[in-house]
């Protein structure tokens, strides 16, 4: 359930209009399956999603550093860049 859960909320757009009655609903929709291979298969692809997504980050921030450089910013300037990119 929990890789079932990870990959939903990787999916999940969190706009005004999520209450928790539908972030529940969601996540009571997911299911769980009595065939292992099923199961086996959904965590290894929430491990790949995973492996991915923190490899994206990885280099976002070698193009973000290497902007920064480039434009030889402060570390106040880069501060104020990060805040509001968050």
């Amino acid at each position: 359930m929990l890789a079932q859960w990870r990959v939903l909320a990787g999916r999940l757009e969190v706009t005004g209009r999520l209450t928790g009655k539908k972030l529940a609903d969601e996540l009571r929709r997911v299911s769980v399956s009595a065939d292992p291979h099923l199961m086996a298969e959904v965590v290894g692809r929430e491990q790949e999603i995973s492996a991915i997504d923190a490899e994206i980050a990885r280099l976002e921030a070698r193009v973000n550093e290497t902007i920064y450089r480039l434009h030889n910013l402060t570390p106040d300037e880069i501060a104020v860049i990060e805040a509001a990119t968050r």
